[in-house]
């Protein structure tokens, strides 16, 4: 399952660096399972509904174009991976309790 975590963050379009994180950064924090907080600035960045257009360097408005929606990368990337570390948690509590032991 931290595999597939893992794999699915291969699979994130690369974003521009204004949001403070680059790609990278949040694949480092993946991989560590900083999962939630990684979704949370990837919903930010590629939100499921689009967003109104910024305006660019210059502080002109982009043209009249429809908003970008990322609805299949949220279905197809962030939601699975979401799944997946519910998954993760849930097991290692299993496993704790099996073990009889934390940490």
């Amino acid at each position: 399952m931290i595999q597939r975590i893992w794999l699915l963050s291969t699979a994130v379009p690369d974003f521009s660096p204004r949001y403070g994180v680059t790609l990278r950064d949040m694949q480092d924090r993946l991989i560590r399972l900083d999962v939630p907080a990684v979704l949370a600035v990837l919903a930010e960045v590629f939100p499921r509904a689009g967003h109104a257009a910024l305006p660019d360097e210059t502080g002109e408005m982009a043209g009249p174009a429809r908003a970008a929606s990322y609805a299949r990368e949220n279905a197809e990337i962030f939601e699975p991976m979401r799944q997946l570390f519910g998954l993760v948690r849930e097991l290692g509590t299993a496993i704790t309790h099996e073990v009889g032991a934390f940490g």
